[in-house]
């Protein structure tokens, strides 16, 4: 089995599943109760958000933690915008939102919030000069993607905090930074970002907790009522068990970052030159400015989905770039936005790396691929003369 979708999920560090079942199973206790074990994991929390902290180079005590990135985007956009909905009512967003800051910016919309979005470039970053042209006075929050899910296209964070500053300077800056956590160097208390969200099944950490920065002073509205915990901003029994595995996994990552890069790089180059060498016509999206771990590459006139399962049947599991339901085919909103032609737009893989993976299987994944490839073009209808 070969996988290659590290994307859309990560494999668990043993270390993260063996801390993971241990809390579960001695340390049951719940944080909010006043006896000394409960006390004692009370503690263990706060300590391992400090351990978090310090890979993304902010404070433990700046972190909220919800049940998943999509939580935490949730929280991020919808809380500061009913927080500060009498200021200003203009959100910012480009066209290479991950569907959570889509759908909750919609869902502001319909309330009465103005919505801009920016355009992508072919390249699949934000055009700047647009978004230049966009920032002003009456702009209440920026929400933008660092890394995007798809195409692994980075966009130029720092360059979007000048421009707030210069241009919009009373707006609060959200960034999606689920795909960037341990792939880039990240020190979000000098960085001018206001709110950020994390997954923990991207690091290799479990399933089910996610992060949400929130620079110290920035007032959000709460959607979770019940306990008061986490300081009233989110709340809900803790998961003591998911917080220390998280620590766990983002230590590991965080120790492991620089080796890991080079690593998803290597294979990267490595496929794509064998894909070369197999003679597939092909294109990679989103080349220029992308993290290495995140391939999205298109194969004319064929469907992405059918190849997915043909490599499928060879237990290569990949993702497709197009967004797909029961009934109807959708290209991808992303590869829209960056004005990929038809024919490629729907022959789109994303396949996505980590240090798990090898040069052997990616010799595997290129001649799966070209064999795909080879079968779809030659079933393909030819037009009568």
């Amino acid at each position: 089995m070969i996988y290659l979708d590290h994307a859309a999920t990560t494999v668990p560090y043993p270390s993260v599943v063996e801390i993971f079942c241990r809390e579960m199973q001695e340390h049951y206790y719940n944080p909010a109760a006043l006896y000394r074990p409960a006390i004692d994991r009370e503690t263990a929390v706060r300590d391992a958000l400090s351990v978090i902290g310090r890979t993304l180079g902010c404070e433990g005590k700046e972190l909220i933690v919800t049940s998943g990135a999509t939580e935490s985007t949730n929280a991020a956009i919808k809380g500061y915008c009913h927080a500060h909905r009498r200021s200003c009512q203009k959100i910012v967003i480009s066209a290479g939102e991950h569907a959570a800051t889509r759908q909750s910016v919609a869902f502001l919309k319909d309330l009465g919030f103005q919505v801009e979005i920016v355009p992508l470039t072919d390249e699949g970053v934000i055009d700047y000069d647009v978004l230049a042209e966009t920032l002003s006075t009456d702009t209440l929050l920026i929400s933008m993607i660092g890394v995007n899910n798809e195409t692994g296209a980075l966009n130029d964070i720092k360059r979007i905090v000048s421009l707030r500053d210069k241009l919009a300077p009373q707006a609060a800056l959200h960034v999606d930074y689920v795909q960037a956590w341990n792939r880039l160097s990240l020190q979000l208390a000098a960085s001018g970002v206001d709110l950020a969200s994390f997954s923990g099944h991207k690091i290799h950490g479990p399933k089910g907790i996610g992060l949400l920065y929130c620079r110290e002073g920035i007032r959000l509205t709460p959607f979770i009522h019940g306990g008061g915990q986490q300081n009233n901003r989110r709340s809900g029994t803790e998961h003591p068990a998911a917080v220390l595995a998280l620590a766990e996994a983002a230590q590991i990552g965080y120790g492991q970052m620089e080796q890991a890069n080079r690593h998803a790089t290597e294979l990267r180059s490595f496929l794509l030159a064998e894909l070369d060498r197999l003679a597939v016509d092909y294109r990679v999206n989103g080349a220029a400015v992308a993290i290495p771990h995140i391939l999205s590459v298109s194969f004319p006139h064929i469907k992405g989905e059918t190849l997915l399962h043909i490599l499928e049947q060879d237990q290569i599991y990949v993702a497709t770039g197009s967004a797909c339901s029961s009934s109807k085919s959708r290209i991808s909103p992303v590869l829209q936005a960056m004005h990929l032609p038809f024919e490629y737009a729907e022959g789109t893989l994303r396949l996505s790396f980590s240090e798990q993976n090898t040069r052997q299987e990616m010799t595997q994944v290129a001649a799966s691929i070209a064999a795909g490839t080879a079968q779809l073009t030659a079933l393909k209808p030819r037009r009568r003369r």
